[in-house]
């Protein structure tokens, strides 16, 4: 069965820990991006199930990562 895959969303630099490497030993195949400009590239490149913002890592609401998530794919969904 292949793994379903996840897009996180969050800074190199987060105050709070990621909890990405946890997601890998359930299985998952995780990317990470560090800002939306490389999250819209690694879009096209890893085709996602599902999207995951750490907006407070960011410093942000997360609010123009999401929009620019919906304009390239509008069913995608986002936490």
């Amino acid at each position: 069965m292949k793994p379903i895959t996840l897009l996180i969303i969050e800074s190199r630099h987060a105050e709070i820990p990621s909890f990405a490497p946890d997601l890998q030993k359930k299985g998952f195949d995780v990317h990470i991006a560090q800002n939306g400009g490389q999250a819209k590239s690694r879009l096209k490149q890893v085709s996602p199930s599902l999207v995951v913002i750490n907006a407070p890592s960011l410093r942000s609401t997360g609010l123009r990562i999401c929009q620019s998530i919906r304009e390239y794919d509008a069913k995608l969904p986002i936490i």
